[in-house]
C-alpha cells in the first residue's frame, strides 16, 4: 500500500527473497499452490477497511490472476502485517486453507507461485500524500469490481441466498445504540417509516451486537438498508444487486454539514444498488459540547475544512435529531421504488 496509510514496519524491507530455489536451503514449508502474501490497511479493526481496502482488492486480484474465482481452489492467503486477528472470518471465505499471519515467521518458506501485495483502488495513491488526506482520500472502484463477491462470502459463511420477498420487503434500519455518533429520534423515524410503508417489514438492527454471520444474514435478503454514516452501512455489499426488474437501496443519513466522505455512495456503486442520502437543513442542530463549539463553527463553515482529520471527526461524531419531514421526502422516493419492485414481481 502506498504510504502513509500503511504501517512502515509491515513493508517487505529486510527479508531476503530468492527467485530460484537454493539447494543449500532446507525449507521448513513448501507451498505447491498459488499463494497470496498480503498486508492490510493500517486500521483493520474497522469493517470498512477490511472490506474495501482489503477484501475487494484481493478478490479482484484473485479473479484477474486465476481467471475466475473458484471456491475449490487450493490457494493460500498469508497475511504479512501487525494487525489484530480480527474479522479474519471474512478473509477465510476466500480460502480452504487456514489464514495465517507470517509477520514474525522467520522460517525459510518455498513458494511455487507467490503473489505479493495488493492493487490500490484509490485516486492518486502517491507516497507524497499527507497524513491529513486520510480523512478525505477518494476511491476509484469500477462498478463491476465486486460482481460475484456477495455469493462467495455468503457461501463461505454457510448462508442461504434466499429469494427476496417483494410483497413485504425487508428494510434494515441500522441502530448505533447510543454511541458518540447517533440519531436521538430513531423511534420516531421507525414509526414514520412504518406508517408510510405499511407493506414493509422494517427491522432495527444493532450490528455490533451480532456475530459476523448474523450481520450478513440480516442484510442478505433485504431490499433496503438505512442508517447514519458509519461502518454498519458497509453491509450494503450483501444486498442483492439491482437489475431491470428490481432495485435495492442504500439510504445514508449524513450528520449536519458532513461533506467529508463519499464512501457509502462508493459502496452503493460497488454493490450495484441505488443510493440516496439526506442531511438536516439546519432547523434542528446537533448537540455540540461547549468545549468544541468554536472548532465546530470553524469546521462547518466551508466544505474544504473537512480536509482535516480533526474537522472530519468533529462534524461526524455528533448526536442529533433527524428532521422528520426532510427525511420523509427522500424516504417516500424509496417507498415508490419498493412499490415498483412489488408490481414487477407480480407480473
Amino acid at each position: 500500500r502506498a504510504p502513509p496509510f500503511d504501517i512502515i514496519e509491515d513493508r517487505l524491507y529486510d527479508e531476503p527473497m530468492i527467485t530460484r530455489p537454493d539447494p543449500s536451503i532446507k525449507f521448513s514449508k513448501i507451498f505447491n499452490h498459488i499463494t497470496y502474501i498480503v498486508g492490510r490497511f493500517h486500521n483493520s479493526m474497522m469493517m470498512w477497511h477490511i472490506l474495501f481496502d482489503f477484501m475487494i482488492p484481493l478478490y479482484w486480484a484473485i479473479t484477474k490472476i486465476e481467471g475466475n474465482f473458484s471456491a475449490d481452489s487450493n490457494r493460500t492467503i498469508l497475511l504479512r502485517d501487525s494487525q489484530y486477528s480480527i474479522l479474519l472470518e471474512f478473509i477465510q471465505t476466500f480460502s480452504k486453507n487456514p489464514i495465517r499471519n507470517i509477520k514474525d515467521d522467520r522460517r525459510d518458506l518455498l513458494f511455487e507461485r507467490a503473489i505479493v501485495g495488493l492493487p490500490k483502488f484509490e485516486k492518486n495513491p502517491t507516497k507524497y500524500r499527507r497524513i491529513s488526506e486520510m480523512a478525505t482520500f477518494k476511491y476509484n472502484f469500477n462498478e463491476n469490481i465486486s460482481i460475484g463477491l456477495r455469493n462467495v462470502v455468503l457461501k463461505g459463511f454457510g448462508i442461504e441466498d434466499k429469494k427476496i420477498n417483494h410483497e413485504n420487503p425487508s428494510v434494515i434500519y441500522v441502530s448505533r445504540q447510543n454511541s458518540n455518533r447517533d440519531i436521538t429520534n430513531s423511534d420516531e423515524i421507525l414509526n414514520l417509516m412504518k406508517s408510510t410503508c405499511t407493506f414493509c417489514n422494517i427491522k432495527s438492527v444493532t450490528f455490533h451486537q451480532l456475530r459476523a454471520k448474523k450481520q450478513i444474514e440480516a442484510v442478505s435478503d433485504a431490499s433496503v438498508i438505512i442508517g447514519l454514516h458509519g461502518s454498519g452501512l458497509t453491509h450494503t455489499l450483501w444486498l442483492p444487486r439491482s437489475n431491470k426488474n428490481f432495485s435495492s437501496v442504500l439510504f445514508e443519513i449524513l450528520p449536519y454539514k458532513y461533506w467529508c466522505r463519499d464512501w457509502y455512495q462508493v459502496a452503493a456503486k460497488v454493490a450495484g444498488v441505488k443510493y440516496f442520502s439526506v442531511m438536516n437543513t439546519g432547523r434542528i442542530l446537533p448537540e455540540i459540547p461547549d468545549n468544541i463549539k468554536l472548532k465546530y463553527k470553524f469546521c462547518s463553515m466551508k466544505e474544504s475544512h473537512c480536509n482535516s482529520i480533526e474537522c472530519n471527526d468533529i462534524l461526524k461524531d455528533r448526536k442529533f435529531q433527524v428532521e422528520l419531514d426532510t427525511f420523509n421526502s427522500t424516504w417516500l422516493q424509496i417507498v415508490d421504488i419498493l412499490k415498483r419492485n412489488r408490481e414487477n414481481a407480480r407480473k
